[in-house]
């Protein structure tokens, strides 16, 4: 995959069951990922440049608490510096 070029493409969200396996495939799409889940298996990939970001073991899992909890220490931190520069 080194040598290949980058290209970006558009993916809209899609859902299949095999009817003679029962296994299904299914992909949908937020603005921050693009997430493939075959059967209970999730594979994410950032919708900002479709780099693989992780897989799950199951439905339960999903990347949205990191980012969360993410946006939430930056904002504790931003609001300790605003807290400095008063005092």
């Amino acid at each position: 995959m080194s040598d290949s070029i980058l290209l970006q493409g558009k993916v809209s969200p899609w859902r299949y069951k095999c009817a003679i396996s029962g296994n299904e495939i299914e992909i949908t799409v937020s603005h921050l990922y693009t997430t493939i889940r075959i059967n209970e298996r999730c594979y994410y990939f950032r919708a900002e440049n479709g780099i693989f970001d992780g897989t799950s073991t199951d439905m339960t899992f999903s990347p949205f608490p990191k980012i969360i909890f993410l946006c939430i220490v930056l904002l504790l931190l931003q609001a300790f510096h605003i807290l400095l520069l008063i005092y």
